[in-house]
This record gives structure tokens, C-alpha cells and sequence, in this order.
């Protein structure tokens, strides 16, 4: 009882705190308006590429909050944008993977999730919701046709043929409507979703908007825009201590890691230059939000938030490019906010994540979140501070898929290439099983559990690149673990009491 008591104590503080930052931009006369909301998602972006994005620190970053610990649960696209449009851990979503049988578009659609998430909840309360981007690996794909709007978006812009990781020769479902682009310099993919996203920013409305754009930038191949290929050709790439170290204690797929090679290590400082070239599209398209914003007097009314769905390592560790580890280069990402309440230049420590992107928008707006969301909302950290009860760990998983009916491995993406047997000799980066996980992220500690018995645990104060596994040394990793175990089969507010 005295838990359920505190549970619903937290709620309303929350929403006490929601009212607040909403009158800090209501007017004296009648009640608040409601704010708009603007949300930009990049795409496999590391937190420290953001050095390279000058507009973003100028115009976002100095003028509001950034938080420091926010993390990506699953930390592959098509799980992670399926947690934050429905507020829900993988394991909930059953959005495991990019791909059918246990992800993609396919399961999210399957199991009914367009009917009920975020542009659903907005539009229901009455805002204008616009979506522009990158939706869910593997939509259409023949799962719905070509000109599917999913519920909850009054205007929708989302790329169903072609390949728009290229950003060009693609084509656009716009509204219900298909139109193909070529290899003009105005058809790059970031440009055409930034002149419609301002399109429906312009636009004339009393009513509150929320525009979502998840952009495609900077995922492999990293295709920049014409006018910024020749940028950065001096930077070298980052060599942080991890870098071409395994490091002790590591799972055994990854103890059988090659060195790296002069050939990989060039290679790979190359798509390290064509990443930040990518971003710089990104960084323009901040700035020409906040122009429009500015000179339709809706800037003080709105929060504008950047955020990625997840990051990225390259050398870290022995591996080659890709994510989807519990290590920080995958899970930590930049989480930025501006808007109105918000106080600028501000960093805020508490751990926070993208389960919680849903629930803390339903505040901002002053919607209700429904009862089967994860997450919590981020509005006290908005505000700056850290309430003294806040969240003390964060869910981190990948996998285990489900068994079929024979008890085989249903999802092949989640299964080994080849027999795991401990005390094989090396292999190549490629052929790189990363077993399933689950793990916890607190302030001070990494813990994970893997499916074939392997565990981790690192001192993140004292070793930062996570290069010694001290999991059959330290007593913390009980605790650790058994805080897991409340954690990784939670639902609903139960996830909330068990991440304290």
C-alpha cells in the first residue's frame, strides 16, 4: 500500500510539474495554451558527434537542457523507435529485432501498436500531429500498401521504395499520395523532409502541433549532401582507450576478435568523416526549425527536442561498425531540449532513457498516459533537478527472441552462425555473434546477463570504457543482478517501482 501510495504521489508531482512548466508560457487571461512539439530523431548518431553540429549547440544545447545518462534500451532502430512511440520496453512491444519474425514493421502492425502510441494519444487530444522520416524497418514491405497512413498523423511523409539510406532514388508516400525522387541535388532525402516539415510548421492553425522527424542521417553509407563532401578531410578518427582493446573479461565472441588492421582502421576513419558530413544536413535543419519557429512567433510555445535511436561503435572494443551492445558507445546518446520552462545551458544527470520519451510528451501535452506504458516522465529533469526518488537503474536488452513451436530459435537474426563453444580460436569481425542480453545501466555500474551464461560488470566511475569485467569480484553485481531479474520481465508501473 505504501508503495501504491508513493506511485501515485510521483504522478501527480509530475503533473503538477507539467502544469508549471505549462504556465511559464500561458497567458494571464483563460487558461494555458498547450504547447507544440517538435521531435528530431537521428539515426545510429554516437553522443559525440555532436561536437561537429555548431547549430545544434547554439540553438539547442545553450538555450536548454541537456541530459547526460539517457540511454537507448535496445540499441538497434526498429526496437528502439517502437519503444519510444509506445513508451514500452522490447520486451512488451515484442518488437525484438529489425525483422520479422520477432521485429520490424511486421510485429508492430501485427499486434495492433499503430492503434494506440503517441501521434494516436496527441492527435486524439486535439493537436495538429505531423510525422516526417523513417518510420519502422521493413513498412510497407508489402505488410500494408504502399499508400498506408498509419492512425494518429494528420500529415505523414515517410519513404515506402527506394533506398533512402542513399537519400536518393526514393519514393515518398505523402499523405496517401506517391511521388518518386531522381538524383538531383534537390532531391537529397533531408532537404525534401526539411522543406516539409517547415511546410506544416507554416502553416496557419490555432490548433497545437507535434511534429515528428526521424531522419535517416548519419547511418551507413552516410551519404552527405552535395555541398558537404568536402568537409573534415583533418579529422582523424577517435582512439579512445577502448579502441582496438578487447579489454579483460569480455564474452568469448568478443576475446576471439582479430587486431585491428592498417587496411580496417583507414576504412573505417573514412565513414567516421562521411558520418559528420552527413550530420551537417541535420545541424542545418535545426537551424532552419528554430528560423521558422522564430518567424511565426511559436518558438517561446514550443519544446524542441533532439534525440537518436541509438549510437554507434567503430574500433571500440575490437568491433567493427555497428551497435546493438550494451556498451556506452551503443546505448548512450545525445537527449537535448529547449522550450518553454526549460532552463538553458543546463546539464541534468538523472538516468533517463527512450521509454520515456512517450509518457513525458502525453504530459507536456496534458494527455494521460495509458495504463501499459514503461516509462516515466522526464518533466522534473526538464525543469533541471533530479527528484530525490528518481529512477536508479535503466533496462537494457537485446533478445532473447522467443522459441517457435519445435523450441528452435524462432528469429534466425538472434541465433549463432555457428555452434557457440567457449575456446574456439579467432574469427572475423563479420561473422561477430553478439549473444542475446539483458542488462542494467545505473549511475555508477554496467551489469549483463547473457544467454549463454556470460556475465559482465563494470565500475563506470573508475573505468569509463568498460575494459575490466569485474563481475566474479564484486559483491555489487548480486545486487545488480537482482535488481535485473525484478526488472526484465516488468510491465507497466511495476517497471517503475523496480527501477528505483
Amino acid at each position: 500500500m505504501r508503495k501504491r501510495r508513493r506511485g501515485v504521489l510521483a504522478l501527480l508531482l509530475t503533473f503538477s510539474l507539467a502544469s508549471s512548466l505549462a504556465a511559464c508560457f500561458g497567458g494571464d487571461d483563460g487558461p494555458p495554451r498547450r504547447p507544440n512539439i517538435v521531435l528530431l530523431l537521428t539515426d545510429d548518431q554516437d553522443a559525440a558527434s555532436i561536437a561537429y553540429m555548431p547549430r545544434l549547440k547554439r540553438l539547442l544545447t545553450d538555450r536548454g537542457v541537456s541530459l547526460s545518462r539517457y540511454y537507448i534500451s535496445t540499441a538497434s532502430c526498429c526496437p528502439s523507435r517502437a519503444t519510444l512511440l509506445r513508451g514500452q520496453y522490447a520486451h512488451n512491444t515484442k518488437v525484438l529485432t529489425n525483422a520479422p519474425p520477432n521485429g520490424g514493421y511486421a510485429v508492430y502492425h501485427r499486434r495492433g501498436l499503430e492503434q494506440s502510441n503517441l501521434g494516436t494519444w496527441l492527435r486524439g487530444a486535439g493537436y495538429r500531429t505531423g510525422f516526417f522520416g523513417k518510420y519502422l524497418n521493413g513498412y510497407p514491405w508489402g505488410i500494408v500498401p504502399n499508400t498506408h497512413v498509419p492512425p494518429g498523423w494528420d500529415t505523414w511523409v515517410s519513404p515506402v521504395g527506394g533506398n533512402p539510406y542513399e537519400q536518393y532514388y526514393y519514393t515518398l508516400n505523402e499523405d496517401g499520395r506517391l511521388r518518386r525522387f531522381g538524383r538531383a541535388p534537390e532531391d537529397y532525402l533531408t532537404d525534401v523532409l526539411a522543406d516539409r516539415v517547415d511546410g506544416f510548421l507554416a502553416k496557419d492553425d490555432d490548433r497545437p502541433f507535434f511534429a515528428y522527424l526521424p531522419v535517416y542521417n548519419p547511418h551507413s553509407p552516410a551519404t552527405p549532401a552535395p555541398r558537404h563532401r568536402g568537409m573534415f578531410a583533418d579529422v582523424t578518427l577517435p582512439r579512445p582507450p577502448s579502441f582496438g582493446k578487447p579489454g579483460t573479461g569480455k564474452p568469448q565472441e568478443l576475446r576471439r576478435l582479430p587486431p585491428l588492421t592498417a587496411r580496417e582502421e583507414t576504412a573505417w576513419a573514412e565513414e567516421y568523416r562521411k558520418r559528420l558530413r552527413s550530420l551537417q544536413s541535420v545541424d542545418e535543419l535545426i537551424g532552419k526549425l528554430i528560423d521558422r519557429l522564430e518567424s511565426t512567433d511559436k518558438l517561446a510555445d514550443t519544446y524542441v527536442i533532439f534525440a537518436s535511436d541509438n549510437g554507434y561503435h567503430l574500433g571500440q572494443h575490437r568491433l567493427g561498425p555497428g551497435k546493438d551492445t550494451p556498451y556506452e558507445e551503443d546505448v548512450r546518446v545525445p537527449f537535448i531540449v529547449r522550450g518553454p520552462g526549460v532552463p538553458a545551458g543546463k546539464t541534468v544527470a538523472g538516468i533517463a532513457g527512450n521509454v520515456d520519451i512517450a509518457p513525458t510528451l502525453a504530459v507536456l501535452a496534458g494527455v494521460s498516459p495509458p495504463g501499459y506504458v514503461d516509462g516515466r516522465s522526464l518533466v522534473p529533469l526538464l525543469r533541471g533537478s533530479v527528484p530525490a526518488d528518481w529512477r536508479g537503474a535503466y533496462l537494457l536488452e537485446h533478445g532473447p527472441a522467443p522459441k517457435d513451436a519445435g523450441g528452435n530459435q524462432a528469429d534466425r537474426t538472434l541465433e549463432a552462425p555457428e555452434p557457440y563453444r567457449p575456446g574456439w580460436g579467432p574469427k572475423t569481425r563479420t561473422s561477430l555473434y553478439l549473444p542475446p542480453y539483458q542488462a542494467i545501466r545505473t549511475a555508477t555500474h554496467l551489469y549483463v546477463e547473457y544467454a549463454t551464461g556470460e556475465r559482465e560488470l563494470y565500475d563506470t566511475v573508475n573505468d569509463p570504457y568498460q575494459q575490466r569485467n569485474i563481475a566474479d569480484t564484486d559483491p555489487v553485481a548480486q545486487r545488480l543482478a537482482e535488481q535485473l531479474h525484478r526488472l526484465k520481465d516488468c510491465a507497466g508501473q511495476n517497471c517503475r517501482m523496480a527501477d528505483r
